[in-house]
């Protein structure tokens, strides 16, 4: 006979709460200490890149709500101790398009705001200035 059998129910539907709860910290201590959030990361960006045909380069766009939330997981995710010419290209793909919604209002404007505040407390952790990304890195071979 199993002691769990005898508690009532609620307790021990409280018990698998407290067991379910303290596995699942677990896996997210032990995914954060691992790569795997910045292949994440990295691929993430991979699928905000957008080809612009006119001037031929890639860009992303500054004005969605993806890409806001993208950055503030970048935020969390990157160190600054990463090899500042991995993340290069996807900085340059940011400020393209911080570059082309610049002068663009609208209901995106919020998004815009915080993606460029966003970039620009990444761009510190990694002590790049701007002059760094340029728009060479992204234009297309």
């Amino acid at each position: 006979m199993n002691l769990l059998d005898v508690l009532p129910d609620e307790i021990l539907g409280y018990i698998i709460l407290i067991q379910r709860t303290a596995a699942a910290n677990t896996i997210q201590r032990c995914w954060k200490k691992s790569n795997v959030p910045k292949v994440v990361l990295a691929s993430l960006f991979e699928d905000l890149a957008e080809a612009d045909d006119a001037f031929r380069y890639w860009h992303i766009n500054a004005m969605a709500p993806e890409t806001t939330q993208v950055m503030k997981f970048a935020l969390k995710v990157l160190s600054g101790k990463e090899d500042k010419n991995i993340w290069l290209k996807y900085f340059a793909m940011i400020q393209a398009g911080l570059s082309i919604d610049y002068y663009t209002g609208g209901p995106g404007t919020v998004y815009y705001n915080q993606t460029e505040n966003t970039y620009f407390e990444i761009m510190r952790c990694f002590g790049v200035s701007i002059q760094d990304t340029v728009w060479g890195q992204c234009i297309w071979e």
